[in-house]
């Protein structure tokens, strides 16, 4: 009898240690976890990391999460282990898999940053790869995941991914339109059409076709199509087209606050196939590095701008002799950088004539005014672009320096509108009639109205210079009267009737000497309110300011000549 009862015992004894298995190993992973934390606390992290370890093998989701988290930072630091990123990430994975909504939240919103910086920099950048954690982390409440959503938002490689049907094989398999017929909407201001036809051709993989349709896009206002921009940019530059990496590295500099190393790069292999204005930017990033990721390279920053002078850039030659000006990255050479001003000068620069006054006491006109300059230097060659532009590059690399202009007499109702042209950093051009018995002028700036000074004008030539202490985009390029040819195809930019930042198309039709002014005769479209707007030529150099219209037909239009500019 007792050996029976001590069977039973025995048995029962036996069917209580395997069923209280899970308990027990609840129990001990409990208590590893304990001790892996006190041993965290007193800096034993190698006694830590294998118990946090043994936690991970097999325990409550909240437990296995914290410790896989605890591992994952030991890896990355290399805390108690060497340190292992790949052994890293795959311990963060196993806390985003956690079933317990706060571990998850936080190994999400921690995997999606790693994988969008790149680990600091220490492994390449994933931002497609983030985009997923992010939504996760958001999902569960990340606040910070919203913002870096919002961040990622703009690069173009996630657009890409995110908006994927815009930029797939279009369904129709014939084009609505030639690609020829599609230029010639885009010069006919037919924006509906081009940008139909242009869409149709994009998504065929046409890379000119892509870089027109971002180009439009990008000045269209609204973000969804600016964001679509950037992705059409990026496509164009992955096929070569200079231009689109030019504006691609742009777009990563400067609107996604990308690491500078990256945006150089796509502005670099733009150089490399001869663009000037991206050589001429890697100059200026490199003599000034945007969110201090580096100390200045003047040395580097020259060489940039020899070549993008070598290319044909004007505003380079004025960088260049802004470093010879003040002794940086070369020795400091006053005849130099004299020359190097006037060659930017010559080229159109209104900048650089007022480096010359200002630094030198040099009042200079471009070459053959017969004005006062300082004793020569060598003559320097003009720098000047020979391709013509389309519309649209005309519209992105101008309109953001004319402005919507208002004048008013204090304390009366009323006042007068018109347009001003930026040809210094703190300098606007207009015709003196645009402000004529006013006393108040400003200009309009991203939707803010900014207060300008009267500075001087020649009433008889009908222009007037003012001042802001608003640092503003001039012009970059002029070109002189006695070049201008009848038949030219021009554009104009101005606020006809107060809608601002309009474009025209025409010709030159007429040049008129009238009451002793230099005048443009153009059918470019102007109308009240356009007074005071600028007159490009095909290359996007500003040749006049649009000042008055005659007749009723809307052919009749003229402008003064920029030589005339006091």
């Amino acid at each position: 009898m007792i050996r029976i009862v001590s069977a039973a015992r025995a048995a029962i004894v036996a069917l209580l240690i395997i069923g209280a298995q899970p308990a027990q190993a609840g129990f001990f992973n409990n208590t590893a976890f304990l001790s892996a934390n006190k041993a965290d606390e007193n800096g034993d992290y190698i006694k830590a990391a294998r118990l946090y370890a043994k936690v991970v093998e097999g325990s409550s989701p909240e437990l296995a999460a914290a410790a896989a988290h605890k591992l994952y930072k030991y890896y990355l630091n290399g805390m108690g282990v060497a340190k292992d990123l790949d052994t890293a990430v795959r311990y963060l994975e196993v806390a985003t898999q956690s079933s317990d909504p706060t571990w998850a939240k936080i190994a999400n919103w921690e995997m999606g940053y790693q994988l969008m910086t790149g680990f600091e920099g220490a492994q390449p950048v994933k931002r497609i790869e983030a985009v997923p954690y992010f939504l996760r982390a958001k999902e569960l409440g990340s606040d910070g995941s919203v913002k870096a959503l919002e961040i990622l938002e703009l690069f173009p490689e996630v657009i890409l991914v995110a908006r994927s049907d815009l930029f797939s094989e279009p369904s129709e398999k014939i084009a609505p339109y030639s690609l020829s017929a599609t230029f010639k909407f885009l010069n006919s201001g037919d924006v509906k059409k081009a940008r139909t036809a242009l869409n149709w051709h994009a998504q065929r993989g046409n890379e000119q076709a892509q870089l027109s349709l971002a180009l439009l896009l990008l000045t269209s206002g609204s973000p969804g199509d600016q964001q679509e921009a950037g992705g059409w940019f990026l496509l164009a530059a992955r096929s070569g087209n200079a231009n689109a990496q030019r504006f691609y590295g742009l777009i990563l500099m400067e609107i996604a606050k990308a690491s500078p190393p990256e945006a150089m790069e796509w502005l670099q292999r733009s150089a490399d196939q001869g663009d000037p204005d991206a050589a001429n930017f890697l100059g200026q990033y490199t003599a000034n590095p945007l969110r201090n990721y580096a100390q200045p390279d003047y040395a580097a920053a020259a060489n940039h701008f020899r070549r993008a002078i070598e290319l044909g850039s004007p505003k380079a030659a004025l960088n260049l002799g802004n470093l010879f000006a003040e002794g940086l990255g070369v020795p400091r050479d006053t005849a130099t950088a004299i020359e190097l001003y006037k060659t930017a000068a010559d080229a159109g620069l209104v900048e650089a004539r007022n480096l010359l006054f200002s630094k030198f006491d040099i009042v200079y006109r471009p070459a053959g005014k017969g004005a006062q300059t300082a004793p020569q230097a060598a003559a320097a060659p003009q720098i000047t672009s020979s391709r013509e532009l389309s519309p649209i590059e005309i519209y992105q690399r101008n309109a953001g320096s004319v402005f919507f202009m208002r004048a008013a007499a204090e304390g009366k109702e009323g006042g007068s509108t018109g347009s001003a042209v930026a040809i210094s950093n703190h300098e606007v051009l207009t015709n003196c009639h645009v402000a004529e018995g006013q006393d108040i002028y400003g200009i309009k700036v991203n939707g803010s109205w900014v207060r300008i000074n009267y500075n001087r004008g020649n009433k008889i030539k009908d222009l007037c210079v003012y001042n802001t202490d608003l640092n503003i985009r001039p012009i970059s390029q002029i070109r002189r009267y006695e070049t201008l040819i009848i038949g030219e195809k021009v554009f104009a930019i101005g606020s006809p009737k107060g809608l601002e930042n309009t474009l025209s198309e025409g010709i030159i039709s007429a040049i008129r000497i009238i009451d002793g002014r230099k005048n443009i005769q153009t059918t470019a479209p102007i109308d009240y309110g356009s007074s005071g707007g600028a007159l490009f030529d095909g290359q996007g150099r500003l040749i006049g300011i649009t000042t008055w219209s005659k007749g009723e037909t809307g052919n009749l239009n003229f402008a003064v000549s920029i030589d005339e500019a006091p």
